[in-house]
Order: structure tokens, then sequence, then C-alpha cells
């Protein structure tokens, strides 16, 4: 039944409109691209290494596979919302059953079914020996289970982590700066690599007594004929199932009774003492627009997340800097880049508390002009910092006025730009209280485009203060830089105050079907 649920809920999303049928579409496709040069690669694996090497890949790959899986559950802490054992509570389902169809309901989508079609490539790894091969490919769905096995129950497990939201958040954050050093950590990882040699061979030994390795390496253990090896490993991975199915189950036990006395308890009685930030700004509807938006930044990891990666992406573009690519100087302009660019789903973000702002007539400038202050309130300082750490640290202080005047621009340009967007077009985006990390419903490639093409149009608003700047580090002459500066300060508040006014206008026309678009979204 819940299988049938999801399929169903999945059906309607995806018929809602063309837009969302092209978009999974084309996320599928890159999806199968992708599979396909992985496949391509692990596929020529035995007539390049040694079996030594073959066994050590087959295993390490498929081990980061199941890593992968199990590790998106202690981040997200909600793998599945759709299928999520506290929205059942309610209803007489056995436990048995919710947890059949949470596992059944991973075919449905574009991770599951990839996965295992990947894992079937994976098998032909043992190409060379036909008893290996036929082992793999027998073992291939029961990894896909394990695989899924493990995801729910860590997401189950990860649900009272998730409940205490500074803990959760920590990990989601956390997560994200691991993300975003993706690229430095995985050549430094290349380059160990490379240094390691057959010592990778002993690595793989390790992997395959472990839980996420252990099934791995029975198909070498049948090509060796290491029969007692393969039944041990099988052992692992039995008992590693058999507590997963059983930290599960008391997981989900207490998730429908926790849900079930939230729904018969009755609130109680909070203690208010002020207003915080709305005490602390003056009377009008644009400052009280701007005391909620400043805490989103402050306390929402939503907006908070885009706080934490500007240490992370100096940290990037000073690694760029080290392997040739002078790209710390521009380090600081694009703070105020992203800055800019994170209050464009604003509306998507505020889900359905932006009716407070139709039900008490907030006019829609005063809407737009507070989300642009309260942006700008931390984005101001940040931005200055960055600017003036890029300048220092690449030690040309000599482009700071140029380096000021694209900053400024696309601090307010782009906050401009944001406005006008956020006013006209929204996609689904996780809710308040959810990570970061998750992925709505409704969410397809084609919002990836969408937001590539605003992020595009960003940058070309920038261009003429960007080309001022290059032509000075060209030149050297410091009048380029001059120019830069007033084309910026006049040009950036001028697009932020016309940004402000027209999606003023626009917000006052189509606010209301604003609310509706954005209500839809689970």
């Amino acid at each position: 039944m819940l299988f049938g649920l999801k399929a169903r809920l999945t059906w309607a999303v995806l018929t809602r409109s063309i837009a969302v049928i092209v978009g999974v579409a084309l996320g599928g496709l890159w999806g199968l691209f992708m599979m396909s040069l992985a496949g391509i690669a692990l596929v020529s694996v035995p007539g390049i290494l040694p079996p030594e090497g073959v066994r050590a890949t087959a295993i390490l790959v498929a081990a980061g596979g199941t890593v992968l899986w199990w590790v998106f559950a202690i981040v997200s802490g909600r793998a599945d919302a759709t299928l999520h054992a506290s929205q059942f509570a309610v209803f007489p389902l056995p436990r048995r059953g919710i947890a059949t169809g949470q596992i059944l309901g991973a075919l449905v989508g574009i991770a599951g079914p990839l996965t295992l079609v990947a894992l079937i490539v994976h098998a032909f790894v043992w190409r060379q020996d036909a008893a290996a091969l036929v082992t793999a490919l027998l073992l291939g769905p029961v990894g896909w289970f394990f695989m899924v096995l493990g995801n729910r129950c860590l997401t189950a497990l990860a649900e009272r982590i998730s409940a205490k939201r500074r803990v959760g958040d920590a990990i989601t954050l956390i997560f994200l700066v691991l993300l975003m050093l993706a690229g430095p950590i995985l050549t430094g990882l290349f380059a160990g690599v490379d240094s390691l040699g057959e010592r990778l061979y002993s690595i793989a030994d390790v992997v395959a007594w472990t839980p996420v390795g252990a099934l791995w390496a029975v198909p070498a253990d049948v090509a060796a004929g290491n029969w007692l090896a393969a039944a041990a490993r099988l052992a692992v991975v039995v008992l590693t199932v058999g507590l997963l199915l059983w930290a599960w189950d008391a997981a989900l036990r207490r998730s429908l009774e926790q849900a079930t006395g939230a729904v018969n308890s009755g609130g109680g009685r909070n203690r208010i003492k002020g207003a915080g930030l709305f005490d602390r700004l003056p009377a009008k509807p644009w400052a009280a627009v701007t005391a909620r938006t400043l805490t989103y930044w402050l306390k929402d990891p939503r907006y908070s997340g885009s706080l934490v990666i500007i240490p992370v992406m100096f940290v990037l573009f000073w690694f760029s800097s080290m392997n040739g690519a002078n790209l710390l100087i521009f380090a600081g302009p694009f703070v105020g880049f992203l800055m800019a660019y994170a209050i464009s789903a604003d509306v998507a973000y505020d889900h359905k508390a932006f009716a407070l702002h139709l039900l008490t007539g907030v006019p829609g400038w005063a809407d737009r002009l507070g989300r642009v202050i309260g942006m700008l309130l931390p984005g101001v300082p940040l931005t200055g910092l960055g600017v003036a750490l890029s300048a220092i640290f690449t030690d040309r202080l000599d482009l700071l006025p140029a380096l000021v005047g694209v900053a400024t621009m696309s601090l307010l340009g782009g906050a401009g730009l944001s406005s006008v967007v956020s006013a006209r077009y929204t996609y689904p985006v996780p809710l308040p209280g959810q990570s970061p990390f998750k992925t709505p419903q409704g969410f397809t490639v084609l919002n990836v485009l969408v937001q590539f093409v605003v992020f595009a149009v960003m940058v070309v608003m920038a261009l003429p203060v960007v080309v001022l700047l290059i032509v000075q580090m060209v030149t050297g002459a410091p009048g380029w830089g001059f120019a830069a500066l007033a084309v910026g300060v006049v040009l950036g508040p001028l697009l932020c105050a016309g940004g402000v006014w027209l999606g003023g206008k626009w917000l006052d026309a189509r606010g209301p079907e604003l609310l509706a678009t954005v209500s839809t979204y689970r």
C-alpha cells in the first residue's frame, strides 16, 4: 500500500506540468550518462589492473557507495519524508508494513533504480571469472537492499538527534563544509593514492571484513576458491542486517509512539519575554520584515549555511591560487554575490508564513526592502571584510577601489535582481525546520537550470565593473580602478532601488498567487 502511495504521489508531481516532466527527464538522462562513464571505467578495470587491483577496486568502490547511502541518512535525518513513520502514527498500520513500504519506496524515483543498475554494472568487474560474475550478479539485489536498509535505519535513528535542532543544524553545517571542500579533499586523496601504491590492497583487505565491505568481497573469495572466507563474510553481512533490522524496528516504534503522544497531548504555555529584534527596530512594515528575515539569517540553517560557506569559499579560492589560478582576488566580491543570490528564493523559504505579509497588508515595496536590509546587515560587513582580506592576501592593495566597486555592484545589484526574481518565480525548497540538503518534491533539473540563468544574469550585470577591474590589473593604471569604484557605487544602488520597486509592484499584483504556489510545496 505504501509503495503504491509513493508511486501515486510521484506520478502526481511528474504530471503537474510539462516543466516538471522535462526536468525529471533531464535529471534521469544526466544520471544515466554519469553512470555510463563510471560503468565503462569499472568494466575496463580487469584489462588494466592485476587480480589484486581488481579485487581492491571492486571492494572499495562498492563500500564507498554503501557509506554514501548511509551517511546521507545521518546528514538529512529525513531520507524519505513522504513515507516517514510519524506521518502514519494515527493509522492502524503495523510497523512491519511501514518498514516494507519504506524499503520498496526506494524503487520510486531516480537514486534507487540507478543504484540497482549500477550494482549490476559493478558485477561485470568480475567478467573474467564466471563463478565470481554469477555470484556478484546474485548479490547485487542483496547489496541494494543492504544499502537501503542502512539508510532507512539510520534515518529513523537520526530522527531523535535531528529533533534537537542545534545538534541537527551543527551536523548539517559540518557536512556542508565537507561538501564544499570536496575538491581539495579529493585532490589530496588522489595524491595519496598515487603514493600508497600496493598499500591499497591492504586497505581493501581491512574494508573487506567491515559491515560495509564484507558483501563486496565475496565474489573475490569465490574466484579464489576460498569458500571459508566467503562464508565468514556472509556471516558478517547477516549479523549486520540483523542488527540494522532490530535497531530500525526500535526506532520505528519510538517514532510512532512519540508522534501519537504529540497528537494526543495538549499545547503548553510558553513564557515569552520581549519580541527580540522586533523591539529593536522601528514600528514600520519594512522593519518588521527586516527583523523576521534577520532572525532567519541568525537561526535558520537554510540561511546560516550561506554564512558558513563564506570562509570555506576563501579556502577554495586560496587552494585555486596555489594551483596557479589567481582567483583569490575575486573572493571578496564573490561574498557579496553569494549574499545577494541567497535571497532569490525568500518567498519560497517563507512557505505558508508568507500569508502574514498578505493578511497584514504589507506593501510590496516594504516586503522587498525589508528582505534586502535583512540581508545587507550581515552582508555589508562580511563583504567588506572579504574585500579587505582578498586585497591583503594577494598583496594588491592598489586594486582596493576597484574591488569595492565590484563588490558593491555584486551585492546591491544582485539584491535588486533577487528582489524581482523572488516576486515572479518560485521553486520548491526545504521547508522551515528541514535540512538544507533535503530535496523537496517537485524539484527538478529544470529548476536548477532556471537558477543557473538567474546566476548568469547577475554575472552579466556585474561585467561592466569587472571589466574595469581586469583592465587595471593588466595595465596597472589606477584610474581604471577609481572608474570601477564610481560605476559600482552609483549603478549598484540604482539597480537595487529599481529591483525593490519593480519587485514590489509585481508582489502587489500576484501576492495571493505566490502564496498559493508556495503552499503546495511539500
